[in-house]
């Protein structure tokens, strides 16, 4: 079953794999309309890009139903004037004439403005893996992530100022290494004073949002108990298991008093479970770094 986020996802990505499709396999829009899912590599032989892959995988988690490739929400065959309808209010969201809607007399810039649109239709799934990351390999807070701003990411010299710290003071935190491409990527989508993590409302995410993306991260990894905390804290027993001097800790984990990461991270707990969330961290960022 889908999330009202997949839903709109899966709409967009059929709706642009079908625009694609009509325009570069010189087939009418009725006719591909009525192609199975046992046609899909016929189909896909005419894509220079992941559309139509990403829109399969999102179409069977809709349904395992193996009839029409381009189907409804319900699985049903989808009928072309819906397909025009919904193509015009895709129009409309990227700010584009409405009218001509049909693939093959679309002009370029129509075109170009869809395809555009796809970074909004993925960008929860992009936030939920960059708002985990930086716990996970920053050990901020989750205030700390949901305040951010592009404003306050200076990539040329690899630093993030920390505006809602602990210490209510901005505090100028590296970039770890791993995160450099993919929020180079990311970044590039949002304006100078856009906020890096917003709801579909478009307001800012505030420390809720964070426990729950980090909540989603955790289930899609059948991982229990995944909590911010538990993440900041596996940082200072990881550095603390490799030895890393107990006042650098202090310094990463940014504590005010010297004596809280002596105190916390003398013993070492058992992080082989929150670790291997890490690991599915990977292949979120690397999708982001791609899509740059």
């Amino acid at each position: 079953m889908l999330t009202y986020e997949k839903s709109n996802k899966f709409r967009y990505f059929r709706e642009m794999s079908i625009v694609w499709s009509t325009r570069n396999s010189n087939l009418p829009v009725q006719q591909i309309l009525q192609k199975k899912m046992s046609d899909f590599d016929e189909m896909n032989k005419f894509f220079t890009n992941d559309l139509l892959t990403i829109y399969k995988d999102l179409r069977e988690e809709l349904t395992t139903d193996e009839s029409w490739l381009f189907a409804t929400d319900a699985g049903k065959l989808y009928m072309p004037g819906k397909f025009a309808q919904n193509v015009q209010r895709l129009l409309k969201i990227a700010g584009m004439p409405m009218k001509p809607n049909h693939p093959d007399k679309m002009s370029q810039a129509q075109l170009d403005a869809l395809l555009n649109l796809r970074f909004s239709y993925e960008r929860p799934l992009y936030q939920q893996t960059l708002a985990a990351a930086f716990l996970g390999f920053q050990a901020w807070r989750p205030e700390e992530v949901a305040g951010l701003l592009k404003k306050d990411i200076d990539l040329d010299s690899q630093t993030i100022m920390l505006q809602d710290t602990k210490s209510q003071k901005p505090q100028p935190v590296p970039i770890h290494p791993d995160l450099l491409e993919p929020l180079t990527a990311y970044l590039s989508h949002l304006k100078p004073d856009d906020a890096l993590f917003i709801r579909g409302t478009g307001n800012q995410w505030d420390r809720k949002d964070v426990h729950d993306a980090v909540g989603k991260v955790a289930n899609q990894c059948n991982l229990e108990n995944i909590n911010p905390r538990r993440l900041r804290s596996t940082v200072g027993h990881e550095m603390a298991s490799a030895g890393v001097p107990m006042n650098r800790i202090t310094q990463v984990l940014r504590h005010s008093d010297e004596a809280t990461a002596p105190r916390h991270y003398t013993y070492i707990n058992d992080v082989s479970v929150v670790r291997d969330i890490f690991i599915h961290f990977r292949p979120g960022i690397a999708a982001i770094e791609s899509k740059g």
